[in-house]
């Protein structure tokens, strides 16, 4: 068991944190009871996938409910011209307005979204998950001095991931700027649904989505 200080740059750990395959980990950030019901240990051993499944602060539908800019910050669309007629379109303030009336007022879409979310991430869970170290834990490693403790670290990794797994979902339901046609007069929103589902199937593999610079390009028919 490593009792791991807090980030107090002067502080010297005694103790070199690795994942030596021989020994069982157990890692104490700090001695306060947690202020939520998802404890240290489980942010640890389970994954991003199966902490959205069994904990409630991380329910995927929710989470897009709230968090939605911060994953529609790191799509990006293809660079149009001012001429463009689809170039407002394009602009982050016109994308946040219209996706915060679309996830108010259809939650059809919203369990869709969710649910490619969901597939998102448990191919990227699957495909990172090392020698029973999940990727939430890899992230972590890299950032604990930084944040200062061990479980803020944790919490800043699973949250980069679900707003990975997140713009990736909406930039597949959002190629062309299909997400504004919800909100159009006449549009029936049926069949919208029923086509999204049909088009987007299919792994999307995440890279490097602990890169600051990590961004989801939309790819346009």
């Amino acid at each position: 068991v490593l009792h791991v200080p807090l980030g107090i740059s002067r502080r010297v750990r005694d103790y070199p944190l690795t994942f030596e395959s021989e020994w069982d980990r157990v890692l104490v950030d700090d001695l306060i009871e947690p202020s939520t019901e998802l404890s240290t240990i489980n942010m640890l051993r389970y994954s991003v996938l199966e902490l959205t499944e069994t904990a409630v602060e991380y329910s995927i539908s929710a989470f897009l409910r709230q968090h939605f800019i911060a994953a529609l910050a790191i799509v990006i669309h293809p660079q149009l011209s001012p001429d463009d007629e689809k170039y407002l379109e394009c602009l982050l303030p016109r994308r946040i307005d219209k996706f915060r009336k679309v996830l108010q007022q259809h939650s059809a879409f919203v369990e869709l979204l969710a649910d490619d979310t969901r597939e998102i991430l448990r191919n990227y869970c699957e495909r990172v998950c090392i020698d029973n170290v999940q990727a939430q834990v890899r992230i972590a490693m890299k950032d604990a001095g930084r944040l200062g403790t061990l479980r803020l670290a944790l919490t800043g990794a699973i949250n980069t991931i679900l707003h990975a797994a997140a713009a990736t979902a909406i930039a597949r339901f959002d190629r062309n700027y299909n997400v504004r046609l919800l909100n159009s007069e006449g549009v029936p929103i049926a069949l919208w649904l029923a086509l999204a589902s049909l088009r987007h199937t299919g792994s999307v593999d995440m890279k490097a989505v602990e890169d600051p610079g990590f961004t989801v390009v939309v790819k346009n028919d």
